[in-house]
C-alpha cells in the first residue's frame, strides 16, 4: 500500500488493508523494528500518525515485487489465459494509480 505514496496515513492503511486501526499500528510497530517503515506525524498536526517506507524498506519492496508478481502470475495462470492477464494487470494498474495519487507527505 505505502509503494505509490512512499507515505500514508495510519487510519487511511488500515482502510485500505481491511485491517482494524489496532492492527495496522501492529503492523507498523512490527515492521518499524526491522526498519521497513517509520511512524511519522503531519508537521500542522502531529497528532495525525503516518507510516513511512524507510530506504530498507523500499528496497526490500523493490526487490520482492519480482517474485510476489511471479507468484500471482503463476496462480492465475491455471485460470486465466495470457489476454484475460493482461487485461487483468492493466485494470489493476489503472485502479492503483486512481486510488493512490500522491499527496503531500510529512516532512
Amino acid at each position: 500500500m505505502l509503494t505509490a505514496l512512499r507515505w500514508m496515513r495510519m487510519q487511511e492503511l488500515a482502510r485500505r488493508c481491511f485491517v482494524s486501526k489496532s492492527g495496522i499500528s501492529q503492523i507498523v510497530s512490527q515492521l518499524s523494528e526491522q526498519d521497513l517503515v517509520e511512524r511519522q506525524g503531519l508537521p500542522d498536526n502531529l497528532r495525525v500518525a503516518c507510516a513511512a517506507l524507510t530506504p530498507k524498506g523500499e528496497k526490500a519492496l523493490e526487490e520482492s515485487a519480482p517474485i510476489f508478481l511471479g507468484a500471482v502470475r503463476r496462480h492465475f495462470s491455471g485460470h486465466l489465459n495470457e489476454e484475460e492477464i493482461t487485461h487483468l494487470t492493466r485494470i489493476t494498474k489503472k485502479l492503483i494509480t486512481a486510488h493512490g495519487e500522491p499527496v503531500e507527505g510529512p516532512g
